[in-house]
């Protein structure tokens, strides 16, 4: 039973990059830019806002809330193509953001339960 999941997936996924290129690879890109804004904020937390990444070169030194910025800056740019693309629904997108904000609203007014 798990192989054939597995052989089902794999045909599903085989099936997609050959119709949708363009969408697996910028939701690749997209999970990429997730996975760089958690590196990011774990170097905030770790190093201090202000700091830069020790050992880095290359650009000019960056803050960690500068770097932290950037990346989300970057995933912001990927939900617009995704978006724009039709993938990601606009609207549901904007429901979520207002639930987000209301969820924390209700955390904030009331820690405590």
């Amino acid at each position: 039973m798990t192989r054939e999941i597995i052989d089902s997936n794999q045909e599903t996924m085989e099936s997609l990059n050959a119709l949708y290129p363009s969408v697996v690879l910028n939701l690749e890109i997209l999970a990429e830019e997730c996975a760089e804004i958690i590196q990011a904020k774990a170097k905030i937390i770790r190093f201090g806002l202000h700091n830069t990444r020790p050992g880095e070169t290359g650009e000019a030194e960056a803050s960690n809330i500068e770097k932290f910025c950037t990346e989300i800056g970057q995933l912001q740019a990927m939900v617009d193509i995704l978006i724009s693309n039709g993938v990601v629904l606009e609207e549901v997108v904007r429901r979520g953001y207002i639930n987000k904000i209301n969820k924390l609203r209700r955390f904030y007014d009331n820690p405590a339960g």
